[in-house]
């Protein structure tokens, strides 16, 4: 089959055209299971359901540290799929606490007090009342150390809400670089 110029740069109009689109179906893996889904702006707006035997072949990784959860739609928690009627995501803005959890100078173990407000927090999420977590802090400007101790600070309060239950990916993290140090970790949650 020949295909003339003007046929060719037609033909990849259409082609750049249908790619720039900023919704489309895709197939992506939750929990393990191969899901047809429907994106828009790099966001899960509906799920039109399973794809039996699309991952036949390919094996699980041998060491698969994830907690499976239910797959979530915009803010609300996702139990069961409509074609018909997407659901539209809708942006909500993080609600601060007003605790924070604090660290001894040059520590990054937790405290006993800080646990309990974890485990709080932790609790909150398995109820459904928090949909997700983020940890907040800073380190001072070009120090090295500073950095270093900062992110085993985050990871160790990340480790222990995953350790209460949470799942690894309900729990963001955040560095700032500002003018001084800080041993305090702010919990912001939606």
């Amino acid at each position: 089959m020949k295909i003339s110029f003007p046929q060719f740069v037609s033909l990849t109009v259409c082609i750049f055209v249908f790619l720039g689109t900023n919704t489309a179906q895709k197939t992506v893996l939750v929990n393990g299971e191969a899901t047809k889904v429907t994106v828009s702006d790099n966001n899960i707006t509906s799920i039109k359901g399973t794809s039996p035997g699309y991952m036949a072949g390919y094996a699980d990784a041998s060491n698969d540290v994830f907690t499976k959860v239910q797959p979530r739609l915009g803010s609300t928690q996702a139990t069961t799929s409509r074609a018909s009627a997407p659901v539209a995501a809708k942006k909500e803005p993080l609600l601060s606490n007003t605790d924070a959890v604090s660290f001894a100078e040059g520590a990054y173990e937790i405290e006993a007090d800080a646990k309990k407000y974890l485990n709080s927090v932790a609790k909150s999420v398995k109820s459904g009342e928090v949909k997700t977590i983020l940890l907040k802090t800073g380190y001072k400007t070009g120090d090295s150390d500073d950095i270093s101790l900062t992110r085993r600070r985050l990871d160790s309060c990340k480790r222990h809400l995953e350790s209460k239950g949470v799942g690894s990916n309900l729990i963001l993290t955040s560095m700032v670089a500002r003018k001084d140090a800080s041993t305090k970790i702010a919990v912001l949650m939606k």
